[in-house]
């Protein structure tokens, strides 16, 4: 179970930092097409890599129930 969580941990410590990424590129980027492709690729990118956290969090969730 430790390691499970603390792969979580880990995936979370990586998710934050691709926010902030994200939130740097919004800020001090560049504003031609292809930056703004990159920031649209990042975002999508970011919101299924947390969707698959929430799913593996809730199915560690479920299996501890059981």
């Amino acid at each position: 179970m430790r390691t499970i969580q603390g792969e979580h941990e880990r995936q979370l410590d990586r998710l934050n930092k691709q926010l902030r990424q994200l939130i740097l590129m919004r800020e001090t980027g560049p504003k031609s097409a292809a930056w703004h492709q990159a920031r649209t690729s990042l975002i999508w990118r970011l919101h299924h890599e947390i969707e698959q956290q929430i799913e593996a969090i809730e199915r560690v969730s479920v299996e501890a129930l059981e």
